[in-house]
Formats: C-alpha cells, structure tokens, sequence
C-alpha cells in the first residue's frame, strides 16, 4: 500500500480517502505527512495561479511591445521623412535667398537705368524746349523782318520772293 501510495504521489494522484492502518506509529507519521502534503498542494496550486497571471501578464506585455516597436519603426520612418523634407526645403530656400539677391541686384540695375533715362529724357525735354524757344524767337524776328520789308521796300518783287520764302517758316 505504501508503495502504491508513494507511486500517486509520484504521479501526482492520490487517493484522497486516507486507508486505515492500525499501527499508531505509522498513523501518527502519515499524520505528520498529511499536513505538510496539504500544504504542499496549496502552495503548488497558489503558484499555478501566480504562473498562469504572471504568463498572462506576459502575453499582454509581449504584445505591447509589438505594438511599440512598430509605433517606434513607423515614428523613426517618420522622423527620417521629416529631416529629407527638412533639409530639401533648406535646399530650397537657400536657392530661394539666391535667386532673392540676384532679382534686388537686377532690380537695382533697372532703378539706375531708369534713372538715367529719366535724366536723359529731362535733358532731351530741357533740348527740345530750348530748340522750341529759339525757333519761336527765329519766327518772330523773322516775321518782324518780313513786316519791315513789305512796309520798306519799294519793289514788289523782293517783297514776293521773301514771302514765298518766309511763308513756311513764320507761322
């Protein structure tokens, strides 16, 4: 029977119902036993519990992880995105401050060619208007002359010859 009985133990079955040996000895031995074995299996059943927890916490943990390590990936992906776009817009923008410096320089040239047509028209206009003065005053005098040869002199013919002449050129 004890052989039996260490053989479930072995097994990790045993028989519940304890079996009568009517030795004193032996019963207070199996006693002494008994209790410790319930012990036993009350902590063993405790620590099944606790594995069976602490292995689902784990899953749980293993999973999060997952679920991390991709958020990571896709975030370092992301950040490698950020810094290409970063750095093509520095790019970019220095071509951008460039062409900026060359269009003030171009604009600068315009500003002074326009200031010199600007001063080349006035002196043009300054010309014209002095070119105009002296005509008008040309035309005067010569009207004047005109009028003191048709009021002196006594010969029609040089007073038709310098108006035919001077017909263009005093009105």
């Amino acid at each position: 029977q004890q052989q039996q009985q260490q053989q479930q133990q072995d097994n990790g079955t045993t028989n519940t119902t304890p079996t009568k040996i009517n030795n004193p000895s032996v019963n207070t031995n199996r006693m002494m036993l008994e209790i410790p074995l319930e012990r036993l299996r009350n902590e063993l059943q405790r620590l099944r519990s606790t594995s069976e927890k602490l292995q689902q916490e784990n899953k749980v943990l293993q999973d999060n992880n997952k679920r991390l390590m991709m958020a990571s990936k896709q975030s370092q992906e992301l950040f490698c995105g950020i810094v290409n776009h970063t750095k093509s817009l520095k790019e970019k923008n220095a071509q951008l401050e460039i062409d900026l410096g060359e269009a003030k320089d171009e604009i600068l040239n315009q500003k002074l060619i326009h200031q010199e047509l600007k001063e080349g028209i006035a002196m043009k206009n300054a010309a014209y208007e002095a070119e105009v003065m002296l005509r008008t005053e040309c035309q005067r005098v010569l009207g004047e002359v005109v009028d003191v040869v048709q009021e002196t002199c006594r010969k029609p013919k040089i007073v038709e010859d310098v108006l035919t002449k001077t017909e263009g050129l005093t009105r």
